[in-house]
């Protein structure tokens, strides 16, 4: 296994529990993945998976798997067809190595702050209690102090 592919899927397991944190709602890491103490919200999974090779076992008693339930399996790697589930869509990780920002482009990248309000309006849906935080910056790419 790739370990940049481990590394995306921690990533994105971390972006979940972030966001559910902001919700109230209680999670759990370990070896085998991320967990959600009670549904998510829309459009995050339940469940992470961190490694390969898991059993539905190792991942439903962990989680509300009733009706509704997701889980991102990092690896497509689990088989939960037995289990009422059906696959939403395939996708793959990808990696592009960091290059140099072009010369001369006039565009730089900046972190956002709060009080700007292209930033507020980005914000609208997402809990404030999640910005700012040490773990999540916003950037925006701009030119002469202007959003792109």
């Amino acid at each position: 296994m790739d370990p940049r592919a481990d590394l995306a899927a921690r990533n994105n397991a971390e972006w979940c529990d972030l966001v559910c944190r902001a919700h109230g709602i209680e999670t759990l890491f370990d070896e085998d993945g991320w967990f959600a103490g009670r549904r998510t919200p829309r459009f995050y999974p339940d469940a992470v998976t961190l490694r390969e090779g898991l059993a539905a076992g190792d991942l439903l008693p962990r989680i509300d798997s009733s009706p509704g339930c997701s889980i991102k399996d990092s690896f497509a790697s689990v088989d939960l067809s037995g289990d009422g589930f059906g696959l939403l869509f395939e996708a793959e990780w990808i990696h592009r190595e960091p290059t140099p920002q072009r010369i001369g482009s006039g565009l730089r990248w900046a972190a956002m702050q709060t009080a700007d309000a292209s930033f507020r309006e980005m914000m609208k849906d997402l809990k404030a209690k999640m910005l700012p935080t040490r773990e999540v910056k916003f950037l925006a790419m701009g030119r002469s102090g202007r959003v792109e």
